[in-house]
């Protein structure tokens, strides 16, 4: 992938290359002693001081890549003899005749700006807050320990962007992920620490509940818990109201979580179900009980009333299974 990134940035200048002039005398590349660079990126007119008799070709040279900056704050040394290889490697150098004067190397710097802690915590908590705050009767968010400040190029288009937390959990420590983008290019990131104190409303057994059970209102009552009482995923607040069945067994004062509702068609273990046969024209239908748990369109085996031989079905729906004729 870099070979042809690299073959797509050289292809203009080779086109540039094959429609200059011929020198008529020598271009001079005075290396600089040490630079400081507005962005992330190198051209080799932030390194040398370029002295060529072609406007066209001076200002080519100008803008040949040279490679990424070093991170704000660091220095990177390169050697004349380094940039000389690079330059020569470019297909616009063939043919020149190019001397170098100047310095044996040049440190290179990055110009850089400071990224405050507190915008950092203030961005990953307002992001916590809009994900989440619709879910907790009350939300307060505090910072988890020191945050550095962060240190990024001066120059170009600076972005802080939040990266989406995976699934739906908010735990009493939790950590987001703030990236710092440079020209729409991540440079760095940053991790943010945040004690969350929350208090939620959510769904309690009244008693044992087996699995299957349908969700019924007098089955459960409403609390409201701390956040580090709650299971990872507690139900959602109108999951009485859409109704459904239990697909683990609940005890008595035990939170009922998303893991804990049958996705809907799905058939449980020991659900009396219609088991359908069919072939050659023909239909039989009878009962039979679930052997295990299956979604639409899954296989199952069940066993039907009549026999002690479990049969291989395919779900069709809740409460009906199918054995396909050959």
């Amino acid at each position: 992938m870099r070979t042809a990134a690299r073959a797509c940035l050289l292809a203009p200048l080779s086109a540039l290359a094959l429609a200059l002039p011929l020198q008529a005398a020598p271009l001079t590349l005075h290396l600089r002693s040490e630079v400081l660079l507005p962005g992330p990126r190198i051209v080799l007119s932030e390194l040398v001081e370029i002295e060529a008799e072609q406007p066209r070709l001076r200002q080519a040279l100008a803008d040949l890549p040279m490679g990424r900056a070093p991170l704000v704050g660091q220095v990177a040394r390169r050697s004349r003899g380094e940039l000389e290889t690079m330059v020569r490697s470019q297909a616009l150098s063939a043919g020149l005749r190019i001397e170098w004067s100047g310095a044996r190397s040049v440190d290179i710097r990055t110009a850089g700006q400071t990224i405050g802690a507190a915008r950092l915590t203030a961005l990953a908590a307002e992001y916590l807050r809009q994900r989440f705050g619709a879910d907790y009767a009350a939300l307060e968010l505090l910072p988890a320990g020191v945050l550095p400040d962060l240190a990024a190029p001066a120059g170009g288009r600076l972005e802080l962007k939040v990266r989406p937390l995976e699934g739906l959990q908010l735990r009493p420590r939790t950590v987001v992920w703030v990236d710092v983008l440079q020209d729409g290019v991540v440079y760095r990131s940053a991790a943010v620490a945040l004690e969350v104190s929350a208090r939620r409303r959510v769904w309690v057994a009244e008693q044992d509940l087996a699995a299957g059970s349908m969700l019924r209102q007098g089955d459960f009552r409403e609390r409201e818990l701390e956040l580090a009482g709650l299971p990872a995923q507690p139900a959602a607040q109108d999951v009485l109201q859409r109704g459904g069945r239990l697909r683990t067994a609940l005890r008595k004062g035990e939170v009922l979580e998303r893991q804990s509702l049958a996705a809907p068609g799905l058939v449980l273990r020991g659900d009396r179900v219609a088991l359908v046969a069919t072939g050659q024209g023909i239909r039989v239908e009878t009962q039979a009980y679930a052997l295990g748990d299956a979604a639409p369109g899954q296989a199952l085996k069940v066993m039907p009333e009549q026999s002690r031989e479990a049969v291989q079905a395919r779900v069709l729906e809740a409460g009906l299974v199918i054995v396909d004729g050959k």
